[in-house]
C-alpha cells in the first residue's frame, strides 16, 4: 500500500515535491543561555522560523524571562516566528531509581514554568512548546524478523497456539494471543518494560524459547509478567498460610500446658494456698510459658492482619474492574467460575466484616476472603503507567496554560523518540494524546463550564504531536524498512502540530541535513499535508525544524542551503524555477563598472584612497626617495 502521493516521486529532485522556505526553521544551541544571540545568528542565515533550544533543564533556567520578549521583537522586526523546545524531563515521573509520583508532579510544575514563558514569544497567537514524550525508560523491544528467522520459529507458532488454546483465563488468552499475530507476521517482543505499581521500582522481561524434556516452551514477556504476578500474589497467600500455621501450633502449645495434668494439679493447690515455694515455682514457669505463647499469638495475629490488609488494598487497586473468582453453588456445593464487579464485592466484604467482632473469625473471614482473589496486576508494563502519567502531565499543564492565557494558550507537543523507550511508536503516543485530551476537554467541561464540544476543540487545538522523521527512522536498526515507518507516520499525522527535519541513516542521531541519509523526508510531508498539516502561508511559517547541530558541529557548515537545495525550494516567493538545487553553485549574474580593470599590485601597495599615496602622486605621504634615480627628494 502506498502512503505517500498516487504518483511515486521520483527522487527528492521531483518538481512534485516542494517546500518553501518560509515553512522552514533552525534551532538554536543547546549549549548557551544566550538565546537572542542564537536567534540573530540563525535569522542572519535566512530562516523564518527559530526554535528556542533549552533542551538542559539547567540551560533553560538560565534564560531570563525578559529574552522572551526580545526574542518576540526580533522575530516580529523580522517576519519570523519563533518555537520553544522544552528541557528533557521524564512527563510520566520515570528516574533512574523508578516511577515516582513526586518527579512527575515536579516535572509538571517544569512544564507550567517553560510553558509560561514561552508564551511571552508570541502571547496574540499560539506558541508551539515541544516536550519529548520519553526519556530513558525501556518500553517494547520489537524486531521485525527475517525469512530465515520466521522458518527457524516455526516449531515457537505451533507452541503458541496451543498455548491460547488451552488458557482459559480470557486476558491471558488476548495477550497471547496478541503475541501469536506478532510472530505470525514476521514481529517478535524481545523485551518489555515493566514497573512495580507499589514500589516503583522498573525491570525488564525477554523473550525466552527453552527445550525441556516435555519439548519446547515458550516465555514471551507477556507470559512472564503475568507469571511474575501469579507468583508474588501466591507468596503473600503462603506467607498468611504460614502464619497461620504458627499461629496453630503456638495454640496447641498452650493448650498442652493449660490442660495438662500437672499444671490443674498445681492450680488446685494455688487455689487453696496449701501449694508448696517450690510448686509455686513450678506453677509460675506454667504460667509464664502460656502468657508467653499467648503473646507469640497475638503477635502473630498482628502481623497477619497487617499482611492481609496490605493485600486487600493491593488487590482493590490493582484488580480489573470485573474478575472472576470461584464462588459456591448454594444447590449442589460445586465451585462455579463467576465474574463479578469489584467495587460492589469488596464492598460486601467490608460490610459483613465489620459486623464481625471475634478477631480469631475476623482474621478466619479475611483469610477466606483474600484466598480466592485472582493475582492483581502489581507489575505492569512501564508503557500502560507511562501513557496513563503522561496524559494526566498534559492535561494538568494544558489546563495550566488555559487558565492563565485563554484562546492565546501555548500549543503543548510531544516528540517522539527512541522506539524502544516507553511509547515509542505512533500508536502508542495516539493514545496518548487522545487520553490527555479527553481529560483536559471533561476538566474544562467542568471546571470552565464550557460546552463539551467547544473544550474538545480547544483540547484538539492545544495539545498534539511533533513528529521527528529522524527518530522513527531508527526503526531501521531494528529490521523494519520505509513501508512499516510510513505507517507510522499515517497513523499520528492527525495529530502532528510540527515536525522535526533530520536525516539519518537509522541507527544513531547523526542530525544530517536533509537528504544526506536515507530517511524519507518527502513522504512523510505528504503524508502530513494529506492530514491537513499546511507548510504554506502564514499557517506553515516555521513548521519544518531543521536539527541539524551534529552536522554543524562534524563539518563547520550552514546547512540552511543544503537543505533548501534537498526540499527544491523556489529561489524566490512564488513556487515556480529557478530552484535553489539548480542555482546554488553558479556565480552571480549581476555586475558593475568595467570590470577588473585596475593593476592589483598598485592597491596592495596604497589600498583603494589617496590618503597612503605619495605627494608627488596627489597624496598626503612624504617620498622618501626619487622615484625614477632612487635618490631622496627635496
Amino acid at each position: 500500500m502506498s502512503y505517500y502521493n498516487s504518483e511515486p516521486y521520483k527522487s527528492i529532485f521531483d518538481s512534485k515535491f516542494y517546500v518553501p522556505q518560509s515553512a522552514l526553521s533552525a534551532p538554536t544551541s543547546i549549549n548557551t543561555a544566550n538565546q537572542i544571540a542564537e536567534v540573530n545568528a540563525r535569522l542572519n542565515a535566512g530562516v523564518f522560523g527559530v526554535d528556542i533550544s533549552a533542551i538542559s533543564p539547567d540551560v533553560a533556567n538560565m534564560i531570563p524571562k525578559e529574552h522572551f520578549k526580545e526574542i518576540r521583537r526580533l522575530t516580529k522586526l523580522s517576519g519570523a516566528t519563533a518555537s520553544m523546545h522544552g528541557p528533557i524531563i521524564d512527563l510520566a515521573g520515570f528516574t533512574q531509581q523508578g516511577y515516582d509520583e513526586g518527579s512527575r508532579k515536579m516535572a509538571e510544575q517544569q512544564m507550567n514554568s517553560i510553558i509560561e514563558k514561552a508564551y511571552e514569544l508570541n502571547p496574540e497567537g499560539n506558541v508551539t512548546v515541544n516536550f519529548h514524550v520519553n526519556t530513558q525508560i525501556p518500553g517494547e523491544f520489537m524486531r521485525k524478523l527475517s525469512k530465515e528467522e520466521m522458518d527457524s520459529r516455526k516449531k515457537e507458532v505451533e507452541v503458541l497456539k496451543s498455548m491460547v488454546k488451552y488458557e482459559t483465563n480470557e486476558k491471558e488468552k488476548r495477550l497471547l494471543q496478541e503475541d501469536l499475530d506478532r510472530l505470525n507476521r514476521g514481529e517478535i517482543m524481545e523485551a518489555m518494560g515493566i514497573v512495580n505499581q507499589e514500589t516503583g521500582e522498573t525491570g525488564a522481561i525477554k523473550y525466552e524459547a527453552r527445550e525441556t524434556p516435555h519439548g519446547t516452551v515458550v516465555y514471551t514477556p507477556n507470559e512472564r509478567l503475568m507469571m511474575q504476578n501469579r507468583t508474588n500474589w501466591d507468596q503473600a497467600r503462603l506467607k498468611v498460610f504460614d502464619m497461620q500455621k504458627q499461629k496453630e501450633e503456638r495454640k496447641r502449645m498452650m493448650d498442652e500446658v493449660l490442660k495438662s495434668q500437672r499444671f490443674n494439679d498445681l492450680k488446685k493447690l494455688e487455689e487453696g494456698g496449701i501449694i508448696h515455694e517450690n510448686e509455686l515455682g513450678e506453677y509460675h514457669s506454667y504460667i509464664q510459658t502460656a502468657n508467653l505463647m499467648n503473646a507469640h499469638i497475638h503477635e502473630i495475629d498482628t502481623n497477619m492482619n497487617s499482611l492481609l490488609t496490605d493485600m486487600y488494598n493491593r488487590a482493590h487497586k490493582y484488580l480489573d474492574k470485573d474478575f472472576k473468582i470461584p464462588i459456591p453453588d448454594e444447590k449442589s456445593g460445586n465451585m462455579n467460575i463467576a465474574t463479578v464487579d469489584k467495587e460492589k464485592y469488596f464492598r460486601s466484604f467490608k460490610n459483613n466484616f465489620e459486623a464481625i467482632k471475634s478477631r480469631d473469625e475476623r482474621l478466619g473471614v479475611f483469610m477466606d476472603f483474600i484466598s480466592h482473589l485472582p493475582a492483581p496486576d502489581l507489575y505492569v508494563p512501564t508503557n500502560k503507567i507511562a501513557m496513563e502519567k503522561t496524559a494526566e502531565t498534559l492535561a494538568s499543564s494544558a489546563l495550566n496554560a488555559y487558565d492563565k492565557f485563554g484562546e492565546h494558550a501555548p500549543i503543548i507537543t510531544v516528540e517522539n523518540y527512541q522506539p524502544n523507550l516507553t511509547l515509542g511508536n505512533a500508536e502508542e503516543i495516539k493514545k496518548t494524546i487522545e487520553e490527555s485530551r479527553s481529560i483536559f476537554a471533561e476538566k474544562l467541561a467542568k471546571e470552565k463550564g464550557m460546552p463539551k464540544k467547544d473544550a474538545m476543540e480547544m483540547a484538539e487545538k492545544i495539545i498534539g504531536v511533533t513528529w521527528d522523521v529522524g527518530h522513527i527512522n531508527f526503526l531501521r536498526s531494528r529490521g523494519y524498512g520505509e513501508e512499516e515507518i510510513l505507517k507510522q507516520a499515517k497513523t499520528i499525522a492527525p495529530y502532528v502540530k510540527q515536525m522535526h527535519i533530520t536525516d539519518n541513516f537509522g541507527f544513531s542521531d547523526a542530525h544530517l541535513p536533509p537528504g544526506m541519509g536515507n530517511v524519507p523526508m518527502d513522504k512523510h510531508i505528504d503524508i502530513m499535508k494529506k492530514a491537513g498539516f499546511n507548510i504554506e502561508g502564514k499557517e506553515g511559517k516555521g513548521r519544518l525544524i531543521v536539527e541539524t547541530g551534529e552536522f554543524v558541529q562534524q563539518f563547520k557548515e550552514n546547512p540552511h542551503l543544503y537543505t533548501l537545495e534537498a526540499f527544491a525550494s523556489p529561489l524566490y516567493s512564488i513556487k515556480a524555477e529557478p530552484r535553489w538545487y539548480s542555482v546554488r553553485d553558479m556565480p552571480g549574474v549581476y555586475g558593475m563598472g568595467l570590470g577588473n580593470v585596475y593593476p592589483e599590485q598598485h592597491f596592495q601597495m596604497y589600498g583603494s584612497g589617496f590618503a597612503t599615496l605619495p605627494r608627488e602622486l596627489g597624496g598626503q605621504v612624504g617620498g622618501e626617495k626619487s622615484r625614477f634615480a632612487g635618490t631622496p627628494n627635496a
